[in-house]
């Protein structure tokens, strides 16, 4: 969605750049050079058309086929001033190599290629036609000269779409790093804080009525064993606590992350409270069987204890409320031995 979004501002953005030069170029133009009025008319039309396109986009929510939009109306603005001005020879056909690299971050390279390629056979064609099209600038260009103009600007083209596709790849680089950097925990390579209450603020919002689950993990004695063994070693136990976690949860419908610390949150999709409790096991289990490897060869063994909240009906609780609950039971499992499960109920909590 955020792509998008960037994506409709650069839509935007072109559709308001390309109205403020044609009108400026569609005024000032006759002002120093003598041209057929043809021109000016077509420059107002083609000025009016993309203000209108501008408020068309600006006033509906970002889609695929805004990018579309803008493609559309550089052709149908581009072509009839390049077809009567003298085809290949014309000044407007300069304007080609610059339309795949708007397009290119409007949209994607591969449809900037696609579009490169329909211009490279427009230009030859434009070449094969030229003595059949109209040309109201009346200028004399040998077919030698013509010829050299199609295949300069067709290699311009080439080198526009070129530059654009691997400007678009770092680009999707950059931008992935930038996501994993917002969205991932930096250690444990699982979801951080912001995208997990993120995934379950949006479970929430879906869920309407089917039955959710959320477990509050804990590393048992997590402090005595940062002290005892040092905090590298604990970097490597959370590292270790978190893949296990990933790998005892159904794949592809439930969601771990790092709540903060050594805490971690788990999203149990459509799931009853004898399957969460289940899999709530199954992961507290997997943790106790880990063996992490001590300074001194040692095998070290580690526990959790697993605060669990079963909602029945998402929409009656807030997200906030579900984790004050799991964290309830996370407190009780602590009070009554550690290691274990522990499900809310709606008892008082011991203090």
């Amino acid at each position: 969605m955020q792509t998008l979004d960037l994506r409709h501002q650069m839509v935007k953005a072109t559709l308001l750049i390309l109205f403020v030069v044609v009108l400026f170029a569609t005024i000032f133009v006759p002002l120093v050079v003598k041209q057929n009025d043809y021109f000016t008319y077509m420059g107002l039309f083609n000025s009016a058309l993309y203000g209108v396109m501008y408020a068309v986009v600006s006033r509906t929510k970002p889609a695929r086929w805004h990018a579309l939009l803008v493609c559309v109306g550089c052709f149908t603005t581009l072509v009839p001033l390049v077809v009567i001005s003298g085809g290949v020879n014309s000044q407007f056909v300069v304007l080609f190599p610059m339309i795949p690299i708007p397009l290119a971050l409007m949209s994607n390279s591969k449809v900037s290629w696609w579009i490169s390629a329909f211009m490279i056979v427009l230009i030859f064609s434009l070449l094969l036609l030229k003595d059949a099209l109209p040309d109201l600038t009346n200028e004399v260009v040998s077919l030698q000269k013509s010829r050299s103009r199609a295949i300069w600007v067709s290699f311009a083209i080439i080198i526009s779409a070129t530059f654009v596709m691997y400007f678009d790849r770092i680009n999707r680089l950059l931008r992935h790093r930038l996501i994993q950097q917002a969205f991932e925990d930096d250690l444990t390579t699982i979801a951080n804080r912001r995208s997990i209450m993120q995934i379950l603020q949006s479970k929430l919002a879906a869920a309407h009525t089917q039955p959710i689950a959320v477990l509050m993990i804990d590393v048992d004695y997590f402090k005595q064993f940062n002290d005892k063994y040092g905090h590298l070693l604990g970097d490597e136990c959370l590292k270790a606590v978190a893949q296990s976690i990933k790998r005892s949860i159904r794949q592809g419908v439930d969601d771990v992350g790092r709540y903060g610390g050594e805490e971690f949150l788990v999203i149990l999709d459509n799931v009853a409270a004898d399957n969460a409790l289940n899999i709530a096991e199954k992961i507290r289990a997997n943790i106790a069987l880990l063996r992490i490897a001590g300074p001194d060869g040692s095998a070290i063994t580690v526990t959790v204890t697993i605060g669990l909240c079963c909602v029945t009906v998402p929409k009656r609780k807030s997200a906030q409320t579900i984790l004050q609950q799991a964290d309830q039971a996370l407190y009780q499992g602590k009070l009554t031995g550690r290691n274990r499960v522990e499900i809310y109920n709606e008892g008082p909590v011991l203090n």
